[in-house]
């Protein structure tokens, strides 16, 4: 799983090389990562609350680390909706090598700290996030039976349908390595509050501006509003993209004409989308969305027309700024969603 996770993702080379080490021991029940979590679980559901949908929830924020033979993995699972809900229990896990075949694994729940305790509720409120565990054997010994999966599939206890996060690296591939003789066995954590994963493993880098490129769709919306797409596509990075764009509309002076709020509701347009993290792999697409008036009050009470912006910066949570060249005619009340996966 993280052998050939060999990639020092630092923010700047994201260049994928790191060499894990350590030989597994034979015993599987070795692999079981040493990690005191100091972090308290919830331990009851308060009444009346729901169980959280598919619809309410998105998987991402990959989280890498190699300890004594054993590779560590950590997801998170965000409340993107509107509304508090629960999930508990124990995740299914499936891999998939990027061609439809399904890797097999044999799942167990054998590990140590909090994760690896018996299920207990974690409530969600609209962008918290819970988050869980799993570990294999970290290859770097020739007994050890290795395959290289692409993508991983998360069944949710009680949820219908499922979520799924790539696993692909580049140059080198994401493995899941076991003992032979037999299916890789991959041990899985109860779903706990998403700090209390953040002590097993530290999460990918931030997406940084230089690993992209950025195009804005055509405008749209109801009378008085205009609502655009922008579209990324990941050039070099596996990073986590997560959270707001700072997006700014200057004027052909370079004067600022509009900064859109994050997270902002713009007149009658949809709710703009709450944060989630996503894990961005080389050649991936994501979007956010924005939206602001095409008018502006006058002294008199009337609508009048907005400064022509001739550029869209886009600041990026892990640093840095994309420029799109476009003529717009926007100056009121606007708001930006948060980044989300977008189609290929």
């Amino acid at each position: 799983m993280l052998r050939t996770r060999t990639f020092a993702i630092a923010a700047l080379a994201v260049a994928v090389q790191a060499v894990l080490m350590s030989a597994p021991s034979a015993a599987l029940a070795a692999a079981t990562p040493k990690v005191v979590s100091r972090v308290g679980l919830a331990a009851s559901r308060p009444a009346r609350l729901l169980r959280c949908s598919e619809a309410q929830l998105a998987l991402g924020g990959l989280g890498l680390d190699n300890t004594g033979g054993t590779n560590v993995a950590t997801l998170l699972v965000a409340n993107v909706s509107k509304a508090t809900c629960f999930v508990e229990g124990r995740p299914r896990l499936s891999f998939d090598d990027g061609a439809g075949k399904v890797v097999q694994t044999s799942i167990g729940h054998r590990g140590s700290g909090a994760a690896f305790a018996a299920p207990a509720p974690v409530t969600l409120a609209p962008g918290a996030r819970a988050g869980f565990v799993f570990t294999d054997l970290a290859h770097n010994a020739s007994d050890l039976l290795c395959r290289s999966v692409a993508r991983l599939h998360v069944l949710l206890p009680r949820v219908a349908g499922s979520l799924s996060t790539p696993l692909t690296f580049d140059p080198a591939p994401f493995e899941i390595c076991g003992l032979p003789g037999g299916a890789i066995t991959v041990e899985v954590s109860s779903i706990v509050p998403g700090v209390a994963v953040m002590t097993y493993a530290s999460e990918l880098p931030a997406c940084a501006a230089r690993g992209f490129v950025v195009a804005l769709g055509a405008a749209r919306g109801a009378a008085g509003t205009a609502a655009l797409t922008a579209t990324l596509v990941s050039r070099n990075a596996t990073c986590v993209l997560d959270g707001y764009p700072s997006v700014i509309l200057s004027g052909p002076s370079g004067k600022t004409e509009l900064r859109l709020v994050p997270g902002k509701v713009v007149m009658a347009l949809p709710n703009p989308a709450l944060p989630r993290p996503m894990t961005v792999v080389p050649g991936a697409r994501a979007q956010f969305q924005l939206a602001a008036g095409d008018f502006r009050q006058t002294a008199n009470g009337k609508a009048g027309e907005c400064p022509v912006s001739t550029a869209v910066r886009v600041g990026f949570p892990g640093g840095g700024t994309l420029t799109i060249h476009r003529r717009l005619r926007l100056c009121g009340f606007g708001g930006v969603g948060a980044f989300t996966a977008s189609a290929p």
